[in-house]
């Protein structure tokens, strides 16, 4: 396990044990660049767990020994807007909400919408506190004026990113939970 914000590993070896499975679990709000490593799992689990991590490139890295090549838990919070939205300041407040400043964030409205913000589109943070937010439509943006809330359930979501350029996977499945949102690209600079 890794709890830090930003990660470079290269020609590194890492290796599942008996127990764990899990060669390298990267912990909320992590961005990782892992060039030339080797990621061994036990024969079971995952090689890469993305803790609700930020973004990941993979680059030259070998994957094996495991069922699942990645999985990850993505970051998110469930309200219902009617009563978490205070149009009057144009904030969110989710008790204990896991975003930080600056965050991408998908927004869905679910069954309840929120006047000001479109259903399935991507938005910034503005923390205010560990139960507030306001959502921006650029990083350094203003806060957008929020309206006319309906009840229902909405969540917000962070938006994961992961970059792969020549990965030799040779694990049975690529990604575990890939139900979930996750942004892919075969190549790419970060």
């Amino acid at each position: 396990m890794i709890e830090a914000d930003e990660i470079l590993l290269t020609d590194t070896m890492l290796r599942g044990f008996a127990g764990t499975g899990v060669p390298l679990e990267l912990r909320p709000k992590v961005s990782c660049r892992l060039r030339g490593c080797d990621l061994q799992g036990n024969g079971s689990g995952t090689a890469l767990f993305l803790n609700g991590s930020g973004n990941l490139l993979l680059e030259g890295c070998q994957m094996s020994g495991a069922t699942n090549a990645l999985n990850f838990r993505v970051l998110q919070a469930e309200f219902d807007p009617l009563a978490a939205v205070d149009s009057a300041g144009s904030r969110i407040v989710i008790p204990n909400h896991p975003f930080r400043h600056g965050e991408l964030v998908r927004f869905t409205a679910g069954g309840g919408g929120i006047g000001g913000l479109a259903d399935g589109a991507e938005y910034r943070v503005i923390y205010l506190d560990a139960n507030s937010i306001q959502l921006s439509d650029s990083l350094r943006g203003s806060a957008i004026a929020l309206s006319s809330a309906t009840a229902g359930a909405a969540s917000l979501r962070k938006a994961l990113t992961v970059k792969l350029r020549d990965l030799r996977n040779s694990c049975p499945t690529l990604v575990a939970n890939s139900d979930r949102p996750l942004s892919f690209t075969q190549d790419g600079s970060w």
